[in-house]
């Protein structure tokens, strides 16, 4: 299965998870041509990560879920106030950013790293709950592009002002 995904035409394979998602998920506000650009954008490394259609729509569910995330249990425990004050820290570092490419932001998640004086994990475990609610997903320059600028802002603040 998962070398049939691999070998799979993008645009069928977002046309199959569109299909897929229950309607439980299909919250108000759902937008199938934003969710389907969403999908289009990060198909080519989301289906290099499933073996199945269920595992593949699972996995892109960080891309259509509802916002805000509401983060319980183990996924909220990275995001805790110490976290939440460096994600406010960082939010205007990403509004700030001009071209919003992989690249670019994987080397501002470093320089912020180190600047702030801590491992990767400290950013990248409490940002990776605010963009996904802690699910599995592609590396977090991935995830930030394929939601694109103004969508990862607003989960960024959104989990910022919680606490």
């Amino acid at each position: 299965n998962a070398l049939a995904i691999k070998q799979t035409d993008e645009t069928e394979l977002v046309d199959a998870v569109l299909a897929r998602i229950p309607d439980e998920q299909r919250f108000d506000g759902f937008n199938d041509t934003i969710v389907r650009d969403r999908l289009k954008h990060g198909m080519p490394v989301l289906k290099t990560r499933a073996s199945t259609l269920i595992e593949l729509t699972e996995q892109a569910y960080f891309l259509y879920r509802p916002t805000p995330i509401v983060l319980e249990g183990k996924a909220a425990k990275p995001l805790n106030d110490e976290a939440r004050a460096r994600l406010a820290r960082l939010i205007p570092l990403c509004n700030e950013l001009d071209s919003w490419t992989e690249t670019n932001l994987a080397d501002l998640l470093s320089k912020f790293a180190e600047k702030e004086g801590v491992g990767f994990g400290k950013i990248g475990q409490p940002l990776r709950a605010a963009l996904t609610g802690g699910a599995p997903a592609p590396d977090l320059s991935a995830v930030m592009v394929f939601l694109g600028k103004t969508e990862s802002l607003e989960r960024m603040n959104e989990q910022a002002a919680t606490g």
